[in-house]
């Protein structure tokens, strides 16, 4: 690795161990997505993509987008684990 090559042993592993809730934190965003505490209108509009003929325009996607953002944080979760399997959305849209 890196630090390896620049400390001992022994400083590369309490370098890493300092840096360490730093790389799960952003593991866990990588594997697992977003935790975003509520979706507004305008999150689902950059995390989803609608297709098979509808748009960010079509009104069953704005409908949905609407009903989505007033349900509290708990609500949306369950929502997204029971239609993806995660309860989270995708970093960057799916």
């Amino acid at each position: 690795m890196f630090l390896d090559s620049y400390l001992s042993p022994k400083q590369a592993g309490v370098s890493l161990l300092i840096l360490c809730p730093y790389f799960i934190s952003k593991l866990d965003q990588l594997l697992c997505g977003s935790k975003a505490d509520t979706w507004d209108a305008k999150t689902l509009m950059e995390c989803c993509r609608p297709d098979h003929g509808y748009t960010h325009d079509s009104r069953a996607v704005k409908f949905l987008f609407e009903i989505l953002s007033s349900f509290d944080n708990e609500q949306q979760r369950l929502f997204l684990q029971f239609v993806t399997g995660s309860p989270r959305l995708p970093v960057g849209g799916g």
